[in-house]
């Protein structure tokens, strides 16, 4: 999203009906807790990676992240009444 920050970014994000479910797995190098912890909260990112990370620590937020979202969908089709995912 071109001029937008990531913050921005993921406030559009959200207020897209069809993307504002998706996961957001932050990345970041600048991190200070008294600046960013309110700012994601705010932004309802969802996982945060600060740099330096490795690939591991990449595909073990992304997992836990489609995980999390396989589970809600399980618990939305057993409210409706339909088979497990």
């Amino acid at each position: 999203m071109d001029g937008l920050n990531g913050f921005q970014a993921t406030d559009r994000l959200r207020q897209n009906a069809l993307l504002k479910n998706i996961p957001i797995v932050a990345m970041t190098g600048h991190f200070t807790d008294n600046i960013h912890i309110p700012l994601i909260n705010s932004c309802s990112i969802d996982y945060c990676l600060i740099k330096p990370f490795d690939y591991f620590d990449v595909i073990a937020k992304i997992e836990t992240a489609l995980a999390e979202v396989k589970a809600d969908k399980v618990k939305i089709r057993q409210k409706k009444g339909g088979k497990n995912a």
